[in-house]
């Protein structure tokens, strides 16, 4: 599977860091997010001791979540959530008041609270990470921006939406190739996509398609959301993954760039060192 470019940037910024710090001050990197949201990104060691943790977010990014459950006409904080929060509880506070009655799918409903409100509780989320820092860029290959997180709403539009996220997916076994190609052909006439071949690769599921752009994340389900299209070589190629039977709704967080927002010189990213 090729590497997405949030990996590409991750990567990218963890080089630097530690190339542009060898040998000052007894600072070291250990990258250790990845695809483990309860990692964080980036952990910051003064000779050898941890010290604090830095977030690294290619804008726009995913910026934390917490499950919730609906009890009768109102929503509440799920008791297998991890993410406890101090500003959770106005949040739902808001999002009852609204009375959603929507039907919340994997597309997600807006929550439209105010947007300080959604920050801060960003801010406190990566405070129980111990974040000090975010660094983040308007692609994986623009210049890097470092910001301290008590600065995310001055550099990044926050926002929030209700949605259904499985808890986890698989590869699709080869006995049942047949039965999902079939699933999938029934769904590509629908949206009007043309499936151009299959094959199975190192126990993946690859289909490749006649599309010149990347098909849009909600027809990526198919099968009443039993399975689901992950973006291999874009934009035609995809992996097909079974869908966990777990459907959680959650409240997820995310932070977009705001325009204009400039660069950090390497000097400016010495301020790390002073806060070891």
């Amino acid at each position: 599977m090729s590497t997405q470019n949030w990996e590409i940037f991750e990567l990218k910024v963890c080089s630097f860091l530690k190339s542009h710090f060898k040998g000052k001050s007894g600072i070291s990197f250990v990258c250790s997010g990845g695809k483990n949201s309860n990692e964080p990104d980036i952990k910051v060691f003064l000779n050898g001791q941890y010290s604090f943790s830095i977030e690294v977010k290619l804008s726009p990014a995913q910026a934390g979540q917490f499950v919730i459950e609906k009890r009768g006409d109102f929503y509440f904080e799920s008791e297998r959530g991890k993410n406890r929060n101090c500003f959770t509880k106005e949040i739902l506070e808001f999002i009852n008041t609204r009375h959603i009655s929507e039907e919340v799918e994997q597309s997600g409903i807006k929550i439209d609270c105010p947007e300080s409100l959604i920050s801060k509780w960003i801010v406190e989320h990566y405070r129980a990470k111990h974040t000090l820092y975010i660094i983040t860029s308007y692609g994986p290959d623009s210049n890097l921006i470092l910001l301290h997180i008590e600065d995310i709403s001055k550099y990044f539009e926050c926002s929030a939406v209700i949605r259904r996220k499985k808890s986890g997916s698989r590869n699709i076994s080869q006995s049942k190739v047949k039965d999902v190609i079939r699933e999938l052909n029934i769904h590509f006439q629908s949206i009007q996509v043309k499936l151009n071949q299959y094959q199975m690769v190192k126990n993946k599921l690859i289909i490749e398609t006649n599309q010149h752009k990347e098909i849009d994340r909600n027809n990526r389900y198919f099968s009443q959301n039993q399975y689901f299209l992950s973006i291999n070589e874009p934009p035609s190629e995809y992996v097909v993954k079974t869908l966990s039977k777990t459907n959680n709704v959650n409240v997820v967080f995310s932070l977009s760039l705001k325009f204009g927002m400039l660069s950090t010189s390497k000097e400016d990213f010495n301020i790390l060192i002073r806060n070891v």
